[in-house]
């Protein structure tokens, strides 16, 4: 008998559905003038002009006096020339006091509608104050083709004022290809990186966040390097399930507990690409900062990472702005020993988690009850 060698046959029968919650004027601007316009390169949106598939959607949720805000600009004239726009006003539906209840319900209204096509829509969550490196979303289709269920991605965050002026200098030199190079991208994000994102950063003496290490970045500045293990990462391409899933507080955690797709189906962007997000250079965590602790790392683990967290945290993710240049040794070898010394005795944090985790449910249905019994 002729062994012939399998045929691996692309799932091309997928449409692609970009959610953007964006209200305020300050959030509006900022999609409108920076973050949406730095998304119209070949490797991102420009795909889609050449799909030219009915199916795919860019679907924003805002208030009516944004989308009007929206509508004058120049940008939206782009997009809609590129994939269909569909607006959902959310005035008086969602309570914008809470943002980020708020933006997952804008997600959930998004993922409700009746144009998505349960198994063969891929939602790719955006937010209005973050880019993607050029590449970003070919790739997603890419992934999507290979029937990827889950695509989980790296975003940083870089001062808004100063990056704001370089970027759209750059957009208004080449408006209909603002891409910049992802190597030089990096060096722009290392050189520009905001206080949220370097308490990250495990090689600082007094300044890292041990209250929530769920990203840890070793960072080589002098050859423009930057080196991340996560625990919790940006879904920023989940693919629609046919059960009606509930997508909880975010969709970073819950959403994926119930979607229950198998590991095997996610994809941790490892070095493809990554995500930009604009803050202002004075937002801060209001936490203590201090001297990188391991024991630290791990009480948070035990407390806030499944499984599945911990399957994001193995991957190596790895930024340079001098490809050519390879990790020094001794950082390499640093970063594989602390790695190490987080997962030692795994099961154990994991078991922890578990307990953790049962008790937080038990808890949750005696309130219930509790409050149940209050009304009656």
């Amino acid at each position: 008998m002729v062994h012939r060698p399998e045929i691996m046959t692309k799932n091309t029968d997928m449409n692609f559905h970009f959610i953007v919650p964006v209200w305020g004027a300050s959030y509006t601007e900022l999609f409108t003038d920076i973050c949406l316009p730095m998304l119209f390169t070949p490797g991102n949106l420009g795909i889609f002009e050449k799909r030219n598939k009915a199916a795919d959607q860019f679907v924003i949720l805002t208030t009516f006096e944004d989308y009007l805000s929206i509508l004058d600009s120049i940008s939206y004239q782009r997009l809609k020339n590129l994939i269909q726009v569909e607006f959902v006003l959310i005035d008086g539906i969602i309570d914008l006091s809470k943002t980020h209840d708020a933006m997952s319900m804008c997600y959930a209204m998004a993922m409700g509608r009746d144009s998505v096509i349960p198994d063969k829509t891929y939602f790719i969550f955006l937010t209005p104050d973050s880019f993607w490196s050029d590449g970003a979303f070919s790739r997603l289709v890419e992934l999507a083709e290979n029937s990827v269920n889950v695509v989980m991605a790296i975003g940083f965050r870089v001062n808004l004022e100063s990056m704001s002026l370089l970027l759209k200098s750059q957009i208004a030199q080449s408006p209909d290809n603002p891409a910049i190079p992802k190597s030089e991208l990096v060096r722009l994000v290392i050189d520009n990186i905001h206080q949220l994102s370097r308490s990250h950063n495990i090689l600082t003496k007094s300044g890292f966040l041990n209250s929530w290490p769920s990203h840890i970045y070793w960072i080589n500045k002098g050859d423009y390097q930057l080196i991340a293990h996560c625990f919790h990462l940006h879904p920023l391409m989940v693919l629609s399930n046919s059960r009606k899933v509930a997508i909880g507080t975010t969709i970073d955690g819950e959403y994926l507990d119930n979607l229950h797709y198998r590991l095997e189906s996610f994809h941790v962007a490892q070095t493809e690409f990554f995500g930009i997000e604009l803050s202002p250079a004075e937002k801060n965590w209001g936490r203590e900062l201090g001297t990188p602790s391991i024991k630290k790392i791990r009480q948070f683990a035990a407390y806030y990472a499944n499984n599945r967290h911990w399957y994001f945290f193995k991957k190596r993710i790895i930024l340079n702005g001098y490809p050519s240049k390879e990790i020094p040794s001794l950082l390499d070898q640093l970063i594989s020993t602390t790695v190490k010394a987080i997962c030692k005795r795994k099961w154990l944090l994991s078991y922890l988690y578990k307990i953790r985790s049962i008790k937080f449910i038990f808890d949750r249905q005696i309130n219930l009850i509790k409050l149940f019994k209050s009304r009656i």
